[in-house]
């Protein structure tokens, strides 16, 4: 009965790495490199940050991740918080990823992801008073105000046919 149980683990273990080899290998690579981005003087600025933080979205990172994690304070207590237990020529992004993900499970950063992603999506969308509704509970669960949300809703009604994105209706707004 063991035997067949470990059998079955190394076939299913055997199953998802031939699914995607490319990943698992790659994502180990960039793991056990060292971040020599950091000693090489190439650590100079948020764009370039975000560039090298960009080699961990091959280890489940995603745009957002890396963004808010280039930005250069939030990036300088992380790495106080690493060089505190190796020297930082000896950092890997393996060191990085653990630090990025304890961050990341928190509460406070998931919701604040949320949010921003709630609202970028909000922000593209093309207003209707059809959809107004659903959208107006995203604009609650967001916490604009109530005369932002009245003034949004006024706006769709006094224009059936709007074509214009919740944010091209909220800088119209703010600008009348």
């Amino acid at each position: 009965m063991k035997t067949i149980f470990f059998v079955t683990i190394l076939l299913l273990q055997f199953t998802l790495t031939a699914q995607n080899p490319e990943r698992n290998s790659l994502c180990e690579d960039i793991l056990s490199s060292r971040m020599e981005f950091l000693v090489d003087g190439s650590f100079n600025s948020e764009k370039a940050l975000e560039r090298h933080l960009s080699r961990l979205k091959e280890c489940g990172l995603d745009d957002y991740d890396v963004q808010f994690f280039s930005n250069m304070n939030y990036m300088s207590g992380i790495l106080r918080k690493l060089t505190q237990v190796k020297p930082i020529e000896r950092l890997l992004y393996g060191d990085l990823l653990k630090q990025l993900e304890s961050a990341m499970a928190t509460e406070r950063y998931q919701k604040l992801k949320s949010d921003t992603l709630k609202s970028e999506e909000l922000g593209e969308r093309v207003g209707t008073e059809q959809t107004w509704k659903k959208d107006k509970f995203l604009f609650e669960e967001l916490g604009a105000s109530q005369r932002i949300i009245e003034a949004v809703g006024s706006y769709l009604r006094e224009n059936p046919n709007n074509q214009k994105t919740y944010r091209e209706i909220l800088e119209f707004i703010q600008k009348n």
